[in-house]
């Protein structure tokens, strides 16, 4: 069993009775462990706790749908996901995983995987890992693809929900530091982790995180740096690095998927906490009348584009771990589906937005990460 502190207040252990998942925790949440490892946690400890289907406990007679394939046990307060969608029939067989203590939390969440039916891949699935194999160079088969899926789907969902209980929120954005603290925020694929490797490695900054950071109780940025999701050709063009090419792929085989590094791979320094300043959101536009612009915004303006990157981009539609924002629903009254957050999370956002100064950043498809970080750099300094 290993045991992994994802904050000042949550704690994750997991049995590793499903080895590629609990393979790809450790990647994901080593060196963010260590982080909060050394400090002393705060009295109230939140934990997820990872098992096996063979731990499950005997259930009770008293299940019911709640639809779109999700079950609830009242007697021992389980939520099941079934494989099937749009079933309303509860049968053990096909649920994938179930979360216990959940809709009646006081301090603990368990999440059971259904190991067999995780093995049990439809033939799609083997087949689109050959087709990605052969096409992209991309070894992930079926079961770390799951793995993958389940950390962004289903434990970062928790994370979300359980620091939020402390007063905290997990924020989708890159985080810096130098002297004061920095947030980019930016849709998918814009380039926050480009932008914020060229800013550590350029302009000196230390990252919180290129991803997630965490806004504490106290109002501070904390780290939670999660390897570097980026492609061989952005570290080829930008960074001058090269990865080198896995031996066992032959030669008419390119590997060109996005890579996870740790920052000690890029040799960059991880910042702690520290107090946010200025927020960047980053928009990339099809016309504008030069390369890059940059417009402050109103507190009015910056809240509702807070708002808009809570969600944290928990791509809800495309896989099967969809659930997670109904289930935040189920558990709280107060949870606003339409914009993945509650009174406590708004009320963090409204704090952020009145505190910092806010930027827009708008520039064309080929503006560089190093003229975007030139761009922020040039606005930090001012401020």
């Amino acid at each position: 069993m290993k045991e992994y502190y994802l904050s000042s207040c949550i704690k994750l252990k997991d049995s590793q009775s499903f080895q590629p998942l609990s393979k790809y925790i450790n990647k994901e949440y080593k060196d963010i462990n260590k982080i909060y490892k050394e400090l002393i946690p705060s009295k109230t400890i939140y934990q997820i706790n990872l098992d096996d289907f063979t731990s499950l406990p005997n259930l009770s007679k008293s299940i019911y749908s709640l639809g779109k394939g999700l079950f609830y046990d009242i007697e021992n307060d389980i939520i099941f996901i079934s494989i099937f969608r749009d079933t309303g029939f509860f049968n053990l067989k096909n649920i994938i995983y179930c979360i216990k203590d959940f809709k009646n939390f006081s301090n603990e969440i368990t999440i059971y995987i259904n190991k067999i039916n995780v093995i049990k891949q439809p033939i799609s699935s083997y087949l689109k890992f050959i087709f990605n194999f052969l096409k992209k160079g991309d070894d992930r088969n079926p079961f770390e693809i799951f793995s993958e899926i389940f950390v962004s789907q289903v434990i970062e969902p928790l994370i979300y929900f359980l620091l939020s209980k402390n007063n905290s929120l997990l924020l989708h954005s890159a985080g810096l530091f130098k002297e004061k603290g920095i947030l980019i925020f930016g849709p998918q694929n814009i380039g926050k982790t480009s932008t914020a490797l060229t800013l550590a490695k350029n302009f000196g900054w230390h990252i919180l995180g290129d991803d997630f950071v965490i806004l504490d109780d106290k109002k501070d940025i904390c780290a939670f740096p999660k390897p570097l999701k980026i492609e061989p050709e952005q570290l080829k063009r930008f960074f001058s690095i090269k990865i080198k090419k896995r031996s066992f792929l032959p030669n008419f085989i390119k590997s060109n998927y996005e890579f996870k590094l740790s920052c000690k791979e890029f040799d960059l320094e991880i910042c702690k906490k520290g107090k946010v300043s200025s927020l960047f959101f980053l928009n990339r536009v099809l016309e504008i009348e030069n390369k890059i612009s940059c417009r402050k915004l109103t507190t009015k303006e910056s809240f509702t584009l807070l708002k808009n990157h809570c969600k944290a981009e928990f791509d809800t539609n495309k896989h099967l771990f969809r659930d997670i924002r109904e289930l935040l629903a189920i558990q709280d009254e107060n949870f606003k589906f339409e914009i993945f957050n509650n009174v406590r999370s708004q009320k963090l956002l409204s704090w952020l937005s009145e505190n910092t100064d806010s930027y827009s950043i708008s520039f064309s498809k080929d503006v560089s990460p190093n003229e975007i970080s030139t761009e922020i750099e040039k606005i930090s300094q001012i401020d």
